[in-house]
């Protein structure tokens, strides 16, 4: 889960910018809103709103690029001029900085990374002490042209295999241009592997064209299965259920050489999974057999039967929310979810719905969810907690970001009406319109 996350000097974030989960002390409304660790208390959820163009999207994008990195998916370019904030000369040769706090299998757990130009300035992993001074698990930092890497030797690497080891990670791992947290499966310590797994299975950032690619498989599952036709009907949406069929690979795919591709690499490894489409339909090898995986939607009839849809028959918005179901049941694990245009498609009416579904003190929901949005109608203290809604806007051209508590707010307070009416800010700016000689 996350406590924290630092990100300066990337897109039009020029400062240091802070978000975090970190609940007010004096705050006591929703207390089932808040996860209660021996350490520490955080959120559950948060809502971030701000003008189109203010950088509610970038903060987003800083932590998805760190976990790229992490994860293997990026490495730092020989450039970052592009990446940098761009408005000011000094900071396009300064370095990008990012550090993030969490919580993932017992650990307590800051990393941090700088890097500019292909190189790892500096990267960093410790383990949090709350009460006492944090442990460094590892360091490195370039220096004088080369790389030069600290450890905790007395309590992560003891033994003489362990100096060995280092010795060999120091010599082949510590490429000037790639993050040491992604051979964690190398190191093999828990700590360190404990760090890495948040990146990979911790933490989902979903754009507004993101896709569950998995949507079949999950639903092949019974538990899921269920779980999803639940969250189907409670919302109300006219789909009764959502089905998986199997047909011929070749009735589905008529390309011959997209065909071929795809026999071969299920013959290749018999357990992979390839998503053929936008639609989550999937090729698969199934007792000797290539077989299409397709999803299909049902609706009751006016009879009573259920009638078979294909799911591009279905509204954006009934998509979009079976794009969500997969998250939703992600998050009864430990997870953090971030969203970007969460209301994107979806009945503003339906939204609040689902976002009182989700927090209710009924809910089994056990990890995070943020998102950003411009659904004013989520900005109700019947919802949220204050220290749940963050605002973001651009002051100077850099992007900015606040609690709702760095106001004085009366819990009886229309926080909507406030936010509406700029009283705290991240609002776009529209200037005199009727100056503007429109012809309509």
């Amino acid at each position: 889960m996350l406590i924290r996350f630092v990100v300066q000097n990337y897109l039009s974030i020029g400062d240091e910018l802070e978000f975090n989960l970190l609940p007010e002390q004096y705050k006591k409304t929703f207390p089932h809103h808040v996860y209660e660790d021996k350490n520490v208390r955080l959120l559950k959820t948060s809502a971030i709103y701000g003008a189109n163009g203010a950088g509610k999207s970038n903060v987003l994008a800083a932590l998805s690029y760190l976990q790229q990195l992490v994860i293997g998916e990026l490495d730092v370019p020989k450039s970052t001029a592009l990446l940098t904030y761009r408005l000011n000369d000094d900071k396009i040769s300064a370095p990008i900085h990012m550090e993030v706090e969490f919580i993932h299998n017992g650990f307590s757990l800051a990393y941090g990374i700088e890097f500019h130009n292909g190189i790892v300035l500096n990267e960093y992993l410790y383990e949090l002490g709350f009460k006492n001074d944090d442990s460094l698990i590892f360091e490195r930092k370039f220096e004088n042209g080369e790389t030069v890497l600290n450890v905790d030797s007395k309590k992560v690497f003891k033994t003489k295999s362990d100096a060995m080891f280092l010795n060999v990670v120091k010599e082949h791992f510590l490429e000037n241009h790639l993050p040491l947290l992604r051979f964690a499966n190398v190191i093999k310590k828990p700590v360190v592997m404990a760090a890495y797994d948040w990146f990979m299975t911790g933490l989902y950032v979903v754009t507004p064209n993101s896709k569950f690619e998995s949507l079949v498989e999950a639903l092949s599952d019974a538990n899921f299965n269920k779980f999803a036709n639940d969250v189907l009907n409670s919302f109300n949406t006219g789909l009764e259920k959502l089905e998986v069929e199997t047909i011929p690979l070749e009735e589905y795919v008529s390309d011959p050489k997209m065909l071929e591709s795809v026999s071969e690499k299920l013959h290749k490894d018999p357990d992979v999974r390839i998503v053929l489409d936008d639609l989550g339909v999937t090729a698969a090898l199934i007792d000797g057999q290539e077989l299409a995986l397709k999803p299909y939607s049902y609706h009751s009839s006016d009879n009573g039967k259920l009638v078979k849809f294909e799911l591009d028959e279905e509204s954006d918005g009934s998509r979009r929310l079976i794009d969500y179901i997969p998250l939703f049941q992600i998050l009864t694990s430990d997870a953090t979810v971030f969203i970007d245009e969460f209301e994107r498609s979806i009945h503003p009416s339906l939204l609040k719905a689902m976002v009182r579904k989700l927090l209710g003190p009924d809910s089994n929901i056990k990890g995070q969810l943020i998102f950003t949005t411009h659904d004013c109608n989520l900005l109700d203290q019947s919802i949220f907690r204050q220290d749940e809604i963050w605002f973001v806007e651009k002051k100077e051209g850099k992007t900015t970001m606040y609690p709702l508590t760095d106001f004085q707010i009366r819990q009886e307070l229309d926080i909507k009406k406030g936010y509406i009416n700029g009283r705290f800010g991240a609002i776009p700016f529209l200037g005199d319109l009727d100056n503007l000689n429109w012809k309509y």
